[in-house]
C-alpha cells in the first residue's frame, strides 16, 4: 500500500472511531437547539479554516492536521443531524414549549350508527368507549418554538372544530385540526376521544409521527393509517377493519369478519376472537405472532409463509397440508363441519411467524 493510501485509510478509521465515540458518550438529543445551530455554524467555519490551511501550508504534517480538523467538524455535524432526525422538533422547533387544551362535547341523539373521521400530523389518536350518552374529545396542542411570543402565535394559528352531518339513519363527526403547513414541524396534537358504548361506528383515522389506539370500540368499518408510529387495537369488533403503518408495529386483540393488518418495518401481534372471520397479516422486516383461542365449535385454517425466517404453527388437532421451515398450512380437525370458521393468512419478507394457542 502506498503512503497516501495508508494516510487515507488512517483518516477513515479515525473518522469511524470518532463517530462512534461521540455518538455513544455525548447526549446530542439533550443539547438545546440554539447550541446545535452554533455547533453547525462553528463546524462550517472549521471546515473553511481547514481548507485554507491545507491549500496554503507546505508542511505535510500541517496539511494532515487540517484534514483532522475537517473530520472532527464533519463528525459533529453528522451526529447532530442523526439526533435531530430522531426528534425532528428539536432541530426545526425550539426549546420553548407551550400547550393548549380544547374540550369538545356533544350529544349523538337517538342515532345508533356513527361515522367518525380524523386526520392529523404529528400526534396521537386514542379512541375509547365509555358509559356516557354523549361524546367527549380532548385535544392537547403543543408548540415548540424559540420564544414565548412565537409559541403563542403558533398556538393561535392552530384551530380545532368538529362538523356534524346527519342523515336518516346515521350521524357523522368530522374532527378537523387546522395547522398551517409552515408549522407542521413545530406543532404536535394529541387527541383522546370518548365515545358511547352500544353504538356502531365507522372510523377513518390517519396520523403521522404518533400512535393510533382503539379500546372497546365496535362497528362495521374501520380504516387506520399511520406513518412512523404504532397501532394498538384492544377488545374491538368490526365487520371490516384495515390497519396499516410504516415504521411501526401493530398490536391487536379483535374480532372481525374481514381484517387486514399490514406493516413495513414493524412486527404484528394478533389475538383473534371466537367468531368466524378472515385475518390477512402482511409485514416487511418484522415478525408475526398470532394467538388463537381453541373453543368448542371453532375451527381454524392457518396459512403462513416467510422469505427469510422460520414458521411455527402449534395447536391442538392441527392437520398439516404443508409443513416446512418457511411455509406451513394447517387445518383443525373437522374444520368444514365447524359452525365457526377462522381463516388466518400471515406473510412476511424478513421475520419469523409464530402461531400458538
Amino acid at each position: 500500500m502506498s503512503r497516501s493510501g495508508v494516510i487515507k485509510l488512517g483518516e477513515f478509521l479515525i473518522t469511524v472511531g470518532l463517530f462512534f465515540l461521540l455518538y455513544e458518550y455525548v447526549n446530542w438529543g439533550a443539547i438545546q437547539s440554539n447550541i446545535k445551530a452554533a455547533y453547525v455554524m462553528g463546524s462550517g467555519i472549521l471546515l473553511i479554516i481547514a481548507y485554507i490551511i491545507s491549500v496554503k501550508a507546505k508542511s505535510i504534517a500541517i496539511q494532515e492536521f487540517a484534514h483532522l480538523l475537517s473530520i472532527v467538524s464533519a463528525v459533529i455535524v453528522v451526529n447532530i443531524i442523526i439526533a435531530s432526525l430522531v426528534c425532528p422538533l428539536s432541530i426545526i422547533g425550539g426549546d420553548i414549549v407551550k400547550e393548549r387544551t380544547d374540550v369538545l362535547e356533544g350529544d349523538l341523539g337517538d342515532f345508533k350508527d356513527v361515522s367518525f373521521d380524523m386526520e392529523i400530523v404529528n400526534g396521537c389518536i386514542k379512541l375509547r368507549s365509555w358509559n356516557e350518552p354523549n361524546y367527549r374529545i380532548v385535544v392537547v396542542t403543543k408548540a415548540m418554538v424559540w420564544s414565548e411570543k412565537g409559541a403563542e402565535k403558533m398556538l393561535n394559528s392552530t384551530s380545532i372544530k368538529i362538523d356534524k352531518e346527519k342523515s336518516e339513519s346515521e350521524i357523522g363527526l368530522n374532527l378537523m385540526v387546522d395547522v398551517p403547513s409552515t408549522n407542521w414541524f413545530g406543532v404536535s396534537t394529541d387527541i383522546e376521544v370518548y365515545l358511547p358504548k352500544n353504538m356502531s361506528y365507522d372510523l377513518e383515522l390517519e396520523t403521522a409521527n404518533g400512535l393510533i389506539e382503539l379500546d372497546g370500540i365496535n362497528g362495521s368499518f374501520a380504516s387506520l393509517e399511520n406513518v412512523n408510529g404504532d397501532i394498538v387495537i384492544e377488545d374491538v369488533n368490526f365487520s371490516n377493519i384495515c390497519a396499516e403503518t410504516v415504521n411501526g408495529r401493530i398490536q391487536a386483540s379483535l374480532t372481525s369478519n374481514e381484517a387486514k393488518l399490514k406493516t413495513v418495518n414493524g412486527k404484528i401481534d394478533l389475538e383473534t376472537g371466537n367468531a368466524s372471520g378472515r385475518y390477512k397479516i402482511t409485514t416487511v422486516n418484522g415478525g408475526v405472532i398470532v394467538k388463537l383461542h381453541f373453543f368448542n365449535g371453532v375451527g381454524y385454517h392457518v396459512k403462513a409463509s416467510t422469505s427469510m425466517g422460520n414458521v411455527d404453527i402449534d395447536g391442538p388437532d392441527f392437520l398439516f397440508e404443508k409443513k416446512d421451515r418457511k411455509q406451513q398450512e394447517a387445518w383443525t380437525e373437522d374444520f368444514e363441519l365447524m359452525e365457526t370458521k377462522v381463516h388466518v393468512i400471515a406473510e412476511t419478507v424478513n421475520g419469523d411467524i409464530e402461531v400458538r394457542k
